[in-house]
């Protein structure tokens, strides 16, 4: 399994030393959050303004101890196992939620990201985004 990746069976283990956003960093912007939190963001790859409360088809983001920026994705066993390859760049569909058959949780450093589509709005919110190797 790649260090920039991490398959999880759950959000909750995916969230294992992580607190959730509260107070007055909630609705600020991913740089302005203290680390080792996470919230949610209609926005995870651009300012990403993190709230504390998860609403429907919204992306999970995490600011770890590092200060490194993850999201929480549902994609499909094929778009899985590209993320997974030593493929580069590699392209894929995120989904906030499981959505037909995106089912796979799986988390990532943004880092990887090269480019991203802004999320769909449709179908269930999904964002297209180009990646790299870390």
């Amino acid at each position: 399994m790649s260090a920039s990746v991490v398959q999880s069976a759950s959000r909750e283990e995916l969230r294992a030393g992580l607190k959730v956003v509260k107070g007055e960093h909630e609705g600020s912007g991913f740089e302005r959050q203290p680390t080792g939190i996470y919230g949610f963001s209609y926005a995870p790859f651009n300012a990403c303004p993190m709230f504390a409360n998860q609403t429907y088809q919204v992306f999970e983001v995490h600011k770890r101890a590092d200060g490194t920026k993850w999201v929480v994705m549902c994609v499909t066993p094929e778009d899985e196992a590209l993320l997974l390859s030593d493929q580069e760049p590699i392209e894929i569909t995120l989904y906030p939620e499981p959505w037909e058959k995106a089912t796979k949780l799986i988390a990532f450093d943004t880092a990887r990201v090269i480019k991203a589509k802004p999320a769909s709005r449709t179908d269930g919110n999904y964002v297209r985004a180009t990646l790299a190797k870390l």
